[in-house]
């Protein structure tokens, strides 16, 4: 078998007719146990896609499979879990206020502000987000966020850093209270 210690696993690789002679010869006559047969027809009822493996699917299942895929069919809810008070991590329906700031219209188009005044350019190290390149801009806020709640839309108080730079400030992250 191809996942016994010492053989060799050769994913992707086809076998020729003559190893597919070979091994087809060597199953012929190979008896399954009763209790293997009652595993594999409990596995096919609960997974009917499990027979499908190595074999064509039928055009019917590929559809409806890419249907789902898609969003086109919604999948069955019951299976996510509990949400809202049922779930286990539920704190009474708090969110923090920093989320809360963050997913408001007004929060995106400071931060795109703040963008479009520094040029879309790391004021530290003038790296900048063009098509190809893959820089990630924050919208650092000089003065903390959370200590200074006055100054969270200020355009003044804010500035355009790379993630790397972002990272160096004493405002990045825990950083702000080692002070």
């Amino acid at each position: 078998m191809p996942f016994e210690k010492g053989n060799k696993i050769r994913l992707g690789m086809k076998d020729s007719i003559d190893t597919k002679d070979k091994i087809s010869k060597s199953l012929k006559g190979h008896l399954v146990s009763e209790k293997t047969r009652k595993k594999i027809s409990k596995t096919l009822k609960k997974n009917p896609v499990r027979y499908w493996l190595g074999k064509k699917l039928p055009r019917k299942m590929i559809e409806k499979a890419n249907l789902k895929r898609r969003g086109k069919i919604p999948w069955n809810k019951n299976k996510i879990g509990p949400r809202g008070e049922n779930a286990n991590n539920w704190k009474g329906g708090k969110t923090e206020e920093r989320k809360i700031i963050m997913s408001r219209l007004e929060y995106k188009l400071w931060r795109d502000a703040v963008f479009q005044r520094d040029n879309y350019t790391c004021i530290f190290c003038g790296r900048k987000r063009e098509e190809g390149d893959r820089v990630v801009l924050n919208a650092d806020h000089i003065k903390p966020f959370s200590l200074f709640p006055e100054l969270r839309f200020a355009i003044d108080n804010e500035r355009t850093l790379c993630e790397e730079c972002h990272k160096k400030t004493s405002t990045w992250g825990i950083n702000q209270y080692k002070h």
